[in-house]
């Protein structure tokens, strides 16, 4: 999904209890849809204003966007993305998971990612699910 599917799920989930902490894994496909870096932010600042007016109680964890082998073009878009959403988070008391890095470093040594080398293989759901593990603690 995107940041702005969200707009319309967030309100359905108003009947369940406040969570104690919300992960988020968003960005690489509103940018592979050829949204700008800012247009995607802006959503990001819309869906997390929704979010934390339903639950602002809740920690939210931030996993920045991956780069995916396939998609080199778009790094630059991804970077700027992702420093974006990282000085938001540091200004506002958010959590960013560096899931980016840890997929390239384990990337050197074994392959992260599916045939495609765009979506995650078992070795990369791997290490995203150890640092979120990491980071929830």
């Amino acid at each position: 999904t995107k940041f702005m599917d969200w707009f319309e799920y967030i309100p359905l989930l108003s009947d369940i209890k406040e969570p104690k902490n919300i992960v988020v894994n968003l960005g690489f496909n509103d940018l592979h849809s050829n949204y700008s870096p800012n247009k995607v932010f802006n959503d990001f600042k819309k869906f997390l204003k929704m979010f934390k007016e339903l639950f602002p109680n809740s920690n939210y964890y931030f996993l920045n966007v991956v780069h995916a082998p396939g998609f080199t073009a778009y790094y630059a878009r991804e970077n700027e993305l992702n420093k974006l959403i990282e000085n938001f988070a540091k200004k506002n008391g958010l959590h960013i998971i560096h899931n980016s890095e840890a997929i390239a470093n384990k990337q050197e040594e074994e392959h992260c990612f599916d045939i495609d080398d765009c979506h995650l293989n078992p070795t990369g759901y791997k290490v995203m699910k150890k640092l979120i593990i990491e980071n929830l603690k």
